[in-house]
């Protein structure tokens, strides 16, 4: 009996060091892997975190050109109105006159701002204008990718003149989709979601991404068109650019190509008809964002007779809710 008890002892002291061992190991393999776990919940059906507050940005970079004074090749003026307003809009949003918004901002604006009487910012308080040329842009961003760290998440919000898959920067140059995609592949970390917001004409597609989502009446169609897109964007990005464009981007665009964006006046100003209702969007949906959910509201706020959709892509194919917003 003595012996029996003997192996019934060791072989419970055995088994509890073996549970420990197991469960340190466990918390070790938890804690050592968890960034690189971390991407593969990105597009997790699993709901998310009810808790969250809405619009957690990390970095926001909002673009606002007006284009004063300048013209086109053929002589027509550039100048347009509704950037100024979306900039209030986006800015008032985002708490970024309220100082209630932890975010990193990147403002380029090619106006002075002037807060509205009452905002907690005083009228004798502007947002100067900034340098918005081509260069501008592609050092504020690079600047801003280079900065963030795993757990972060980006917003870009472009709005002024588009043409072809290209927007124009304040100096009129032209940025192609393929430019600004491989400024914010620069990130250190692939695992940060963006969210590209263009509210210009013929911006659809302009990044190349493989996935689109089109609304029907009662589904979302998925198109895949990997083969194109990567011949695309082989053309234009760099060997070192293109291994880091997997980072996981979602394009929300005014207009596919051809097509025209257009502004209209809203209660308190004249603005960008996708700035508005995405906003109007976000507002409504503070805690959980779905590409269905997304591409419905749009479709149905835009007239197709109006020549104007707007177009959504994404570098991954998107399920149930994302961390994008």
């Amino acid at each position: 009996m003595k012996k029996s008890n003997d192996t019934a002892t060791f072989v419970t002291h055995f088994s509890e060091q073996v549970a420990g061992k197991t469960g340190s190991l466990k918390k070790h393999l938890a804690a050592r892997f968890s960034n690189l776990l971390q991407p593969l919940n990105l597009f997790s059906r699993n709901p998310v975190d009810t808790h969250t507050p809405r619009n957690t940005f990390t970095h926001i970079i909002i673009i606002c050109l007006s284009y004063p004074g300048l013209n086109r090749p053929d002589g027509t003026r550039l100048d347009l109105q509704g950037p100024k307003h979306d900039f209030s809009l986006l800015l008032n949003h985002f708490n970024y006159l309220k100082g209630g918004n932890q975010a990193q901002f990147t403002l380029l604006n090619d106006f002075d701002y002037f807060p509205k009487h009452g905002t907690s910012c005083a009228e004798q308080n502007p947002i100067p204008k900034t340098d918005t040329s081509k260069k501008a842009i592609r050092d504020a961003i690079r600047s801003t990718m280079q900065r963030i760290t795993p757990g972060s998440r980006v917003f870009l919000h472009f709005s002024g003149h588009g043409s072809g898959k290209a927007v124009i920067a304040g100096d009129a140059e032209t940025i192609e989709g393929s430019e600004l995609r491989s400024w914010i592949s620069s990130a250190p970390h692939s695992s940060v979601p963006v969210t590209a917001v263009f509210d210009c004409c013929s911006s659809g597609d302009s990044f190349g991404l493989p996935y689109t989502y089109e609304a029907t009446s009662d589904s979302i169609e998925v198109q895949r068109d990997t083969w194109k897109k990567c011949l695309d964007l082989a053309s234009a990005c760099s060997p070192s650019t293109r291994k880091k464009s997997s980072i996981p981007i979602l394009q929300i665009s005014a207009a596919r190509q051809g097509q025209s964006a257009l502004s209209r006046e809203f209660s308190g100003g004249y603005h960008g008809q996708l700035t508005w209702y995405m906003l109007r969007y976000l507002d409504k949906n503070p805690q959980t964002t779905t590409i269905d959910d997304i591409a419905h509201f749009l479709n149905k706020r835009f007239n197709c007779h109006e020549g104007q959709m707007p177009q959504l892509s994404c570098s991954q194919n998107l399920r149930g809710q994302f961390p994008f917003f």
